[in-house]
């Protein structure tokens, strides 16, 4: 009998060990996984009446989109290297620019759009 209790408790260590990591993995969620690959570009969009769609194009070709919130403002994680942003609202000019994006770093872009 006191084999077997010696013999499940190393078992029972693994099992509830291994639950940790995974329900951490699950927490984090695919968002964590984005901030530990690259830049993060994040900003304001003023002069806007609703949200802006927001792409970055990498020199892949690549896209990378997010909608701004409620309060306009937008973050996306990328790709370190030469980006370009892209800015787009119904009923306003398309905004572009090009940044040169550092890795691991935290790029603040704040942009005015203007009606057409």
């Amino acid at each position: 009998m006191k084999k077997f209790k010696l013999w499940i408790l190393p078992l029972l260590f693994s099992v509830v060990g291994l639950s940790i990591v995974l329900s951490g993995c699950f927490l984090l969620g695919p968002g964590f996984q984005n901030v530990t690959s690259g830049a993060v570009i994040n900003g304001t969009i003023s002069g806007i009446t609703n949200n802006a769609t927001v792409t970055i194009r990498d020199d892949l070709g690549e896209n990378t989109t997010a909608s701004s919130n409620s309060h306009y403002y937008y973050r996306l994680s990328v790709k370190p290297g030469v980006r370009t942003i892209t800015y787009s609202c119904t009923g306003y000019a398309t905004v572009v620019k090009k940044y040169s994006i550092l890795g691991h770093s935290q790029t603040t872009i704040n942009v005015t759009m203007k009606r057409k």
